[in-house]
């Protein structure tokens, strides 16, 4: 079975498929576009800064629960 891709990379691809610019999605999410670019080179942002990415795209990142025992 082939890997699916984390909710990061489907984020990812979203972000680059978007075909918006940098400056405008820093603009709306009020992250700095240093950000957006590490993002899109898949290099490590915050939790918060994903979720800003997230929330703008429509994608809400709901945290798991731990299987009961």
């Amino acid at each position: 079975m082939a890997n699916q891709p984390t909710i990061t990379e489907q984020l990812r691809q979203i972000v680059i498929d978007s075909g918006k610019r940098q400056q405008d999605i820093a603009a709306a999410t009020g992250l700095s576009q240093s950000i957006i670019s590490q993002f899109k080179r898949g290099e490590g942002v915050s939790g918060s800064s994903i979720d800003k990415l997230a929330e703008y795209f429509g994608m809400r990142l709901v945290k798991a629960r731990k299987a009961r025992k």
